[in-house]
């Protein structure tokens, strides 16, 4: 097992540059977070012969800090991490990336069922369609630019982009996916995410004008709960998320609830999509049922 403070070992720094280390990789999350961050919570080293699921029982049996470190981006490790429950993130240390894997205290959560609509975000709703992974690296991309300082490094956008490559291999639980929000032919907003078994991890967004944004996470609540989703994973406790019906479970409530649905095959519309549009007025209406082979209703 990785989980020791193990810094001096995993990157064969001397004891002086592993207080700089420490005291830098402090000063990297905090800027992309804009908060400050204790530097204890990012003292635990994971490698790619580690086995996941075991270390994350330690984190959960000793109560540790939220974020590892690695220095691989091997697409298989990354994989392994994401379907043991870790949400990925990167930062840079002088000429180098790191990956930091994290395993939230408390975790926002959302069961799609339970999600609310007001009368606002439908209004806004008629001028929009919606897709499911028209055009992935469009939206990633668009993420990073929207986002400065990034967590998204050009490692992790490669470790994502061979993720998806590999996704057919039945041994891969997890694949990164994106959404999409339209007016006419322009993208205005979007996300992605991944998406294991019975749960979607919501990871990053963008959107090009006032009200898109809301109108994007509605209209994929709603998609997620027309298609059997489980659980939609939102990450951190903010404020918006519980505007949709969010709550925040504590980390072994969420690593035995991940462990349950990650088993479960996802829905049908995700392993084989089709490139429809949906109308988000209409996806917002609670017992309208999606239609297929429909490329607009």
């Amino acid at each position: 097992m990785g989980l020791a403070l193990c810094f001096g070992q995993v990157y064969s720094l001397s004891k002086k540059s592993l207080v700089n280390f420490g005291y830098l990789l402090h000063l990297a999350i905090s800027n992309l977070y804009s908060i400050i961050v204790p530097m204890e919570d990012f003292l635990y080293a994971i490698h790619e012969n580690d086995q996941p699921d075991e270390y994350i029982d330690s984190m959960v049996r000793n109560s540790s800090p939220e974020f590892a470190v690695s220095t691989s981006f091997d697409p298989g490790f990354i994989s392994g991490l994401v379907s043991s429950g870790f949400l990925v993130m990167a930062t840079h240390y002088e000429d180098q990336e790191l990956l930091l894997p994290k395993l939230h205290v408390s975790r926002t959560i959302l069961v799609p069922r339970e999600i609310k609509s007001g009368k606002t975000v439908r209004r806004r709703a008629k001028q929009y369609t919606f897709t499911f992974d028209h055009c992935f690296e469009r939206v990633l991309n668009a993420c990073i630019d929207s986002h400065s300082p990034t967590w998204i490094t050009p490692s992790l956008t490669k470790a994502f982009l061979d993720m998806r490559t590999n996704s057919l291999d039945p041994l891969q639980l997890s694949r990164p996916v994106s959404f999409e929000l339209w007016k006419g032919d322009e993208l205005h907003a979007g996300e992605f995410g991944i998406l294991c078994g019975g749960c979607y991890t919501s990871y990053s967004g963008f959107n090009h004008d006032s009200g898109a944004g809301t109108v994007q996470l509605h209209a994929l609540g709603h998609l997620l709960k027309k298609t059997g989703v489980a659980i939609w994973d939102l990450g951190m406790a903010v404020p918006y998320k519980f505007d949709l019906g969010a709550e925040t479970i504590v980390r072994k409530d969420f690593v035995a609830l991940f462990r349950l649905l990650r088993t479960k095959p996802s829905p049908d519309f995700f392993i084989h999509p089709q490139q429809q549009r949906f109308r988000v007025s209409r996806l917002l209406e609670p017992d309208k049922p999606l239609l297929y082979p429909l490329s607009i209703y």
